[in-house]
């Protein structure tokens, strides 16, 4: 994009099909909280992102910290999860094993409504008709997939020594 001699960068309004990068933000928030540093447990607030970032409305502070938290989870894989109006903390290995369940039960009830608005409409003969019952059968697998994961979640677990039964034992007089 190109700036006038007489603009600064700070005082130019970018439309939003133009954007404004999110890279030098997230560039910031790196540099201010080092990925090494980053231990789980720690936790950092809103006020401590907004220091760093400025002041912003809600959908550019949900922009930079969407790409920070992908950043951090793609170049040095830390998982770091988001507090509605608390802050960001890094999580333990149960907390993020223990959102599994509720995303396997998001991605069956996506499944299912959709199947069923795809049972609502009436195509023609033809390829939507194709199309409609190929997308009704994929989804239906994926529903009754993501059913058995999630009742199959837990590893197998077996009791340490099997039970014996045995005849009772005579009492010796």
């Amino acid at each position: 994009m190109m700036i006038d001699e007489g603009e600064s960068k700070e005082g130019k309004h970018l439309p939003w099909a133009e954007g404004l990068p999110t890279r030098p933000d997230v560039d910031a928030l790196l540099a201010t909280f080092p990925p090494d540093t980053l231990k789980i447990g720690d936790r950092i607030t809103d006020e401590q992102v907004f220091a760093v970032i400025g002041k912003c409305d809600r959908t550019r502070f949900r922009t930079v910290y969407s790409a920070w938290i992908r950043r951090l989870e793609a170049d040095h894989r830390i998982v770091v999860k988001r507090e509605k109006s608390v802050g960001f903390f890094v999580p333990t290995v149960a907390e993020v094993l223990g959102d599994t369940h509720p995303t396997l039960e998001h991605i069956g009830r996506s499944a299912r409504k959709q199947i069923r608005k795809l049972a609502v409409i009436k195509p023609a003969e033809g390829i939507e008709a194709d199309t409609r019952d190929h997308h009704g059968r994929l989804l239906g697998a994926m529903r009754r997939e993501a059913k058995k994961a999630r009742m199959n979640i837990l590893p197998p677990s077996a009791s340490p020594v099997a039970p014996q039964i045995k005849p009772p034992k005579k009492q010796q007089a």
